[in-house]
């Protein structure tokens, strides 16, 4: 499975992003975070979709990285990024 096909869970995303999963929950409601739904109605995000919302939101901010709302230090890569 490819990183355009690996779904992850909401905490998935948290532990990747480093951040409490209601920060995620924020991100969603906010539309910063692209979501999609199992048949039982559980989140599942791609992780092409996180990755891209992390480097937008890094363009967005210049050469201080905030990553969705929780400052990094410059040149950061978030947890779990290869």
């Amino acid at each position: 499975m490819s990183d355009h096909d690996h779904l992850m869970t909401l905490q998935d995303v948290a532990d990747y992003c480093d951040v409490p999963e209601m920060v995620v929950h924020r991100w969603i409601s906010k539309r910063r975070l692209v979501v999609c739904f199992t048949a039982s109605g559980e989140h599942r995000f791609r992780m092409i979709d996180v990755r891209a919302a992390l480097e937008a939101h890094h363009h967005h901010n210049g050469s201080t990285t905030f990553i969705l709302g929780k400052m990094k230090r410059p040149n950061a890569r978030p947890k779990g990024l290869k």
